[in-house]
């Protein structure tokens, strides 16, 4: 009985052993790996980083081209410096400031810019990037019109009966000379086939003339409203035929019982007929007389 209990006691005291001589491996590890960072995070080194510029536009001016969001910069410094460099700037972008005499700035202003504004020790800070002339503009606000840019087939047996877009203006607001040369915008393009059913939904307003103009709004409410197709027959008296005009016609259900031959122009050339529907919607199937 007591050997089988030496050797239990024996079992039991084996893998503690083990556990501590893995804990110390670990340990041992940790240490190794802390040393070894805090060697590369005091290691000065040359990075290139984006950092995100912001520039500040005198009161009621604006640019008329596409600005940069962020400027690459070279800086030496340590690692542990670089990264916490990196993390604010990313936070709190370096602002450019213009007006109308000063529209650029060189890479060594830049550069000169970005030391004063930075919170992290560096030794040296550098660009390349040539900052091109900034045209500034008076800003100013205007209403313009609102275009539908659909492809729409209503379904055999319908007809497109109105198109309506709410609002059927906007404002836009921006450079004076980009504003200018708009007057009207289009919506976002509808393709509808066979339609045989009203349709409404809010529509995007694109920016088609520049990303630098601002809208009032970017969407617009779009409806179609259809009308079904039946067919009437119709007859008058013209006096320049001295005859009885008679019509089949296909219209819209809305101007059934408003046809009469007020929507119609008749025309005579070498004694032949010609009847016009003065309404887009109505057309004519048959007719007579077809000579005069």
């Amino acid at each position: 009985m007591k050997e089988e209990e030496k050797k239990q006691e024996k079992k039991k005291l084996e893998p503690k052993g083990k556990s501590s001589q893995s804990w110390g491996l670990l340990a041992c590890f940790l240490i190794s790996a802390f040393f070894w960072l805090t060697l590369k995070l005091s290691q000065d080194k040359i990075h290139s980083m984006q950092i995100p510029v912001d520039f500040i536009m005198p009161e009621n001016y604006t640019s008329t081209q596409d600005l940069p969001k962020s400027i690459p910069f070279n800086i030496k410094a340590r690692t542990g410096n670089l990264m916490t460099l990196n993390y604010r700037m990313q936070r709190s972008p370096l602002k450019i400031p213009l007006n109308e005499s000063n529209q650029s700035y060189s890479s060594e202003q830049l550069s000169e810019m970005l030391n004063k504004r930075i919170y992290a020790k560096v030794e040296n800070i550098y660009t390349l990037y040539e900052m091109p002339k900034i045209n500034l503009d008076t800003i100013i606000e205007k209403s313009v019109t609102l275009i539908s840019n659909n492809e729409i087939e209503a379904k055999e047996g319908y007809s497109i009966l109105r198109e309506k877009i709410t609002p059927s203006t906007i404002k836009i607001k921006g450079a004076s000379k980009l504003l200018d040369e708009i007057n009207s915008l289009y919506l976002s393009k509808i393709v509808l086939k066979n339609l045989d059913t009203n349709f409404s939904d809010s529509v995007h307003i694109p920016k088609n003339y520049s990303e630098l103009i601002e809208l009032s709004q970017e969407k617009a409410k779009l409806e179609i409203t259809l009308d079904q197709l039946v067919q009437k027959q119709i007859e008058f008296y013209n006096f320049i035929l001295n005859d009885t005009v008679r019509l089949k016609l296909s219209t819209p259900a809305s101007l059934y019982d408003r046809i009469d031959s007020s929507y119609f122009k008749i025309l005579v050339s070498d004694n032949k007929v010609e009847i016009v529907s003065k309404n887009a919607e109505l057309k004519i199937l048959e007719f007579s007389p077809v000579r005069y």
